[in-house]
């Protein structure tokens, strides 16, 4: 069972996440576009793991 507090904490946590959000896309909105290299790299990090799909 969810007490009172716990609610009120994943309400904060959830508008924090939002604020990080709403930054890293004004950050993402500002930067230049990204080079066919940078892209490569980021397909690379954005790629799943082989260990998360074990489980």
């Amino acid at each position: 069972m969810v007490r009172r507090r716990d609610d009120t904490d994943l309400r904060s946590g959830d508008a924090l996440a939002e604020k990080i959000a709403e930054y890293a896309r004004r950050v993402a909105d500002e930067a230049p576009p990204l080079t066919e290299e940078q892209r490569a790299v980021l397909r690379e990090l954005l790629r799943p793991s082989k260990r998360q799909n074990a489980a």
